[in-house]
């Protein structure tokens, strides 16, 4: 059922060769972009930007532009700028969004990475790719991602959908998630993450698409599996609520901009 999951952003991560190109520095304060408003479209936003120095971090070139970020001080922030939360900017622009989440999560591997996990001294940036290094122990520390999986569970023409504990002032319903554990497979933290979650086993488990969520930093690696056996038991710790519902009398669900919702979409596409 595999409709492709594009790219956001046409970018290339390959460290430019010079500086001669156009470059911008994209800016973050305390984990939000400054944008300011499209000259062009005040009903839009676009980054708000400065000249590269050297308190940056490569990003990605993008077409012929050259992008690095940097964090500021919220009371450097002026006036004029809006501050926009990476899940606000999401649903304004993908574009944005993607080249935004990005930098949030380099910036703070950087921050949180000053100093060596194993012998405490100070770490020193390296040439030509992100990674950190101690010169007085040798260790290397480059930028950590967390895999998830993210699971649409079907029987027949019903899909399971869940409401979350974190959630508990939302009315929206999402799929079953998880983080991969250290030693097992994505397909055995698949069976996992849905047995402790809705106590049901699942089979025909097929890979659909995976979507980069800075929340802080995860990788979600999207699954359709077919239910096979067992009754809904929720992980009450976890979940307030889970069923099964007709694709045609969904709750309250995410918007197609994120995996979750765009899974929950190519299903009811195909099988309409």
């Amino acid at each position: 059922m595999n409709d492709a999951y594009k790219e956001s952003v046409n970018w290339n991560l390959e460290w430019p060769k010079n500086t001669t190109g156009f470059s911008r520095v994209l800016l973050i304060s305390e984990g939000k972009v400054l944008m300011e408003r499209d000259p062009s479209d005040p009903l839009q936003f676009v980054f708000h930007t400065h000249d590269v120095d050297s308190d940056r971090l490569f990003l990605a070139q993008v077409n012929d532009t050259s992008w690095y970020c940097s964090e500021v001080d919220a009371d450097q922030v002026p006036d004029s700028i809006q501050l926009i939360g990476l899940r606000e900017l999401a649903s304004i622009d993908q574009h944005q969004f993607a080249l935004a989440s990005r930098a949030t999560q380099l910036l703070r591997w950087h921050r949180t990475h000053q100093f060596c996990g194993t012998c405490g001294h100070q770490t020193a940036p390296g040439a030509g790719e992100h990674v950190l290094n101690c010169n007085n122990c040798n260790a290397i520390f480059y930028p950590k991602i967390s895999p998830c999986v993210i699971v649409l569970i079907h029987k027949q023409d019903a899909i399971l959908l869940a409401r979350n504990i974190a959630h508990k002032d939302s009315t929206m319903f999402s799929l079953i998630a998880g983080f991969v554990e250290v030693g097992e497979t994505v397909e055995q933290a698949v069976h996992r993450e849905v047995m402790e979650e809705v106590g049901i086993s699942v089979e025909d488990i097929t890979y659909q698409g995976s979507q980069s969520w800075p929340f802080p930093s995860q990788l979600m690696l999207g699954f359709y599996a077919k239910y096979s056996s067992g009754t809904i038991i929720i992980q009450e710790d976890e979940l307030l609520e889970a069923d099964w519902y007709p694709i045609t009398r969904l709750p309250d669900i995410p918007p197609e901009l994120s995996i979750a919702g765009w899974m929950i979409q190519s299903f009811i596409r195909h099988k309409s």
